[in-house]
């Protein structure tokens, strides 16, 4: 069976869920660094990071790169970058991002306190069989299924 290498990438849309405020959870202000639970071509983990400011409640500059399956045996990747939501009073945020096509869908979940953060993401995209390119319609479904990740503070 052939593989297929599918892309799937956000340029984003970011739907910030999580309404800002004080936060009644401290954390450091900085470069945050980790990795996910999947693994890249050298079997190493994959990285994520981004920017925490604690006195904003926000979350800014995420980025990292996914895999996942598809419906018909290939597989997608993308590289997300330039992700930001805010920061509720317990430390926890969400980010609901969806590409410009429709075809692709983020759904981040995390928490931060202190100079740690964690959480999980699942990334959905959809893909013409014919084309092989992005379509919110398409019949090829491909996930990242429940990715988690972790990171601590960089400075």
């Amino acid at each position: 069976m052939r593989r297929i290498a599918r892309t799937a990438a956000l340029p984003v849309l970011v739907l910030a869920l999580a309404a800002p405020a004080l936060a009644d959870v401290t954390y450091s202000t900085g470069d945050y660094k980790g990795t996910t639970s999947q693994k890249n071509g050298h079997h190493k983990f994959r990285k994520i990071t981004f920017h925490a400011d604690s006195v904003a409640g926000e979350i800014t500059k995420m980025k990292f790169v996914e895999s996942g399956t598809c419906s018909d045996g290939g597989a997608s990747s993308g590289s997300q970058k330039n992700l930001h939501t805010t920061v509720d009073a317990n430390g926890k945020f969400v980010i609901d991002a969806v590409s410009k096509s429709g075809a692709t869908k983020l759904h981040l979940t995390g928490a931060i306190s202190g100079s740690k953060a964690h959480g999980q993401f699942v990334l959905k995209s959809r893909f013409n069989s014919h084309t092989n390119k992005a379509d919110k319609n398409g019949s090829i479904k491909c996930s990242t299924g429940k990715v988690t990740w972790s990171a601590t503070f960089a400075g």
